[in-house]
């Protein structure tokens, strides 16, 4: 049980919803911990995928500034401020490393650290009305949980650093019009489009799901040669696959593939 975030799962599909509506799911150290410890044991689990959503009005309007101004009585705040740091970005670097898709289902605002949040998942669904910005400096701060590296990879440097400098908000559409998100909804349908993604379609194992979450981080963060090194060695594991045997077969048979259990 949590305190701070809800977790369902039904047909391998897990559900992460906020649940600090009264604070707009403000980043709180319990909320960040409770993501933590939920991603880890998510991660061990098969699953077709990860959903992440806020319930009110926002998806997260940030980090909770009140912790933040305690923080700031520190003797050290330097210190202080690099231990948030490093305490978010290990939970957007698990989120990261999980062997299935991320889904961030954005309605309303993903401001700062909430913004930083939905970059952490491989992609964003959204609706019109909703609003991303990093409005750090408007704080005295600058966005630190690896959110301008990432925000950089899905918009460019212009817009990224026009973002960054200037507080500039995107909506829903300028956000899909941009690549910051990739499905412009309607609020009703945000969930169900974001569940019919990880499970509709053809059948499709999961474990070379993994293998190819795993070649498109490579692609991001190697260098071109390392990537295509990586990439390489990734389809050499698949290849070795059971799946890819009867996946193979299936195609030339002409009848679905029998992927392993725990495959969709």
């Amino acid at each position: 049980m949590y305190e701070t975030i809800e977790i369902t799962i039904a047909d391998a599909v897990a559900q992460v919803r906020l649940c600090r509506p009264e604070q707009r799911n403000a980043l709180s150290e319990l909320m960040i911990t409770e993501l933590a410890h939920a991603v880890d044991d998510l991660a061990g689990l098969s699953l077709a995928g990860v959903v992440l959503s806020g319930s009110g009005t926002a998806f997260s309007a940030g980090v909770d500034l009140r912790e933040l101004r305690a923080g700031r009585e520190s003797l050290d705040p330097g210190a202080a401020g690099r231990a948030v740091a490093e305490r978010a970005k290990g939970l957007m670097t698990l989120i990261e490393s999980v062997p299935f898709p991320t889904i961030a289902c954005v309605h309303g605002a993903a401001m700062g650290g909430g913004l930083e949040l939905a970059l952490a998942c491989d992609t964003i669904f959204t609706t019109a009305g909703s609003r991303f910005a990093l409005p750090e400096p408007t704080l005295g701060l600058i966005p630190g949980f690896g959110g301008v590296r990432r925000l950089l990879e899905r918009v460019g440097p212009a817009l990224a650093s026009e973002m960054v400098m200037t507080g500039r908000t995107l909506d829903g559409g300028e956000a899909l019009t941009h690549g910051l998100a990739t499905r412009l909804v309607t609020p009703a349908a945000l969930q169900h489009e974001a569940f019919s993604a990880l499970t509709a379609g053809r059948p499709r194992s999961r474990a070379a799901t993994a293998l190819a979450r795993s070649a498109l981080r490579a692609a991001v963060a190697e260098t071109r040669a390392a990537a295509f090194t990586e990439e390489t060695r990734l389809y050499g594991d698949a290849f070795a696959l059971a799946d890819s045997r009867d996946g193979i077969a299936a195609f030339l048979e002409k009848r679905p593939p029998l992927f392993a259990a725990d495959s969709l």
